[in-house]
């Protein structure tokens, strides 16, 4: 009994990589566009499909609606590739605590720095107690205008 071959991907080398990408491709009443060209408006495309499905009432109810049916917990993701199928990607937060990086170094501000911000700003943050996240999102929407 033979056993099965897996699909094998092997890179090619730079300069034929470059002369396939440069290849024209002409599109029925419009200008010809290079392939890289078009791989780049196909990804933008699927790019702002995604944005759209993402924000889609939709969306979150067929979410909801596949988590419930598999019994799953956490946070779900709608996504859509190039050949039109949709995936839901559930994640959950590790047990340790999730990190959340928010000044890039991996660190909240310590919160008498977030207290004495919103002091010089002007923003009145005593109701939200010692959720550094929570005051440090209203620091940012009064600073942008939301506020």
């Amino acid at each position: 009994m033979t056993r099965k071959l897996k699909e094998t991907h092997l890179p090619i080398p730079d300069e034929m990589a470059e002369a396939i990408l440069n290849l024209p491709v002409s599109r029925e009443g419009k200008d010809t566009i290079t392939v890289k060209d078009l791989l780049r408006e196909a990804s933008e495309a699927l790019d702002a499909a995604n944005s759209t499905v993402q924000g889609s009432v939709l969306a979150r109810m067929a979410s909801e609606l596949v988590m419930r049916e598999s019994r799953k917990r956490g946070t779900p993701q709608l996504s859509l590739t190039l050949d039109g199928v949709a995936t839901l990607c559930v994640t959950y937060a590790s047990e340790e605590g999730s990190t959340t990086i928010v000044n890039g170094a991996g660190k909240l501000p310590s919160l008498e720095d977030l207290r004495s911000k919103a002091a010089d700003m002007g923003v009145d943050i005593s109701d939200l107690g010692r959720a550094k996240i929570k005051i440090i999102e209203r620091l940012e929407a009064h600073a942008v205008g939301i506020l």
